[in-house]
């Protein structure tokens, strides 16, 4: 604002300046990678496993007190079990949810 002007400046943005602007370049979404075929039998193997793994939580003495400390809340939300049959879920997703139903 003072008139005198800068080293290295010129009256618009600077290419560095100016690069930060503009958004930058993002390749296009890939298509969701489709969960690999696997037999029913595999399917009922999984389910089993899965089912055990929700039994494990909740009979653990943390899940047991945390459901004894909810009982009386009102207004909040307990996370919701992640579902065992659900065959639209991989293995990594499955044990990503669990993870975050768990804490």
């Amino acid at each position: 604002g003072n008139g005198e002007s800068r080293p290295g400046r010129s009256g618009g943005l600077a290419g560095e300046e100016q690069m930060l602007q503009q958004p930058p370049h993002q390749a296009p979404l890939a298509p969701r990678p489709t969960l690999p075929e696997a037999t029913e039998e595999e399917w009922q193997r999984r389910a089993e496993k899965r089912r055990a793994a929700v039994q494990t939580v909740k009979g653990s003495p943390e899940y047991l007190a945390y459901k004894v400390a909810d009982d009386g809340v009102e207004g909040v939300a307990a996370p919701r079990t992640p579902d065992a049959e659900s065959r639209q879920i991989s293995k990594r997703k499955w044990e990503d949810e669990v993870r975050q139903w768990r804490t």
